[in-house]
């Protein structure tokens, strides 16, 4: 095996274990693919998985294309993701420059919300 830190065993079988799963196939795409920091947040932030967030994709000296996290935000405001949008305002979105007023427009207007809406 030429590759071998692209491997991940995830063993089922425990029941606290297999809750994880999701852990585990999101691990695996960040590790096995050449994806963008940009691209890895929005997988993230689908999954709902801010934990893989803050030690894998949020990394000290992480630098961000400007606009990058404002879009993050916006997506994370309108699902609902509350623990996204309180990394995103730690790693540097100013919530004082974000809402601009097409911005409150977009969210107001958004078809989109929490599942459980």
């Amino acid at each position: 095996v030429k590759k071998k830190e692209l491997i991940t065993v995830f063993r089922m079988g425990d029941r606290e274990e297999s809750k994880d799963i999701d852990l585990a196939i999101l691990t695996a795409l960040l590790k096995g693919t050449t994806a963008n920091a940009i691209d890895q947040l929005n997988l993230a932030l689908t999954w709902d998985r801010v934990d893989i967030a803050r030690s894998h994709i949020f990394v000290y000296g992480q630098e961000w294309p400007e606009g990058a996290l404002e879009v993050a935000m916006m997506d994370a405001l309108i699902n609902d993701r509350v623990d996204f949008v309180k990394l995103l305002l730690e790693n540097g979105v100013s919530m004082h420059t974000f809402l601009t007023i097409p911005r409150l427009e977009d969210l107001y207007n958004s078809r989109q919300g929490p599942s459980n809406t």
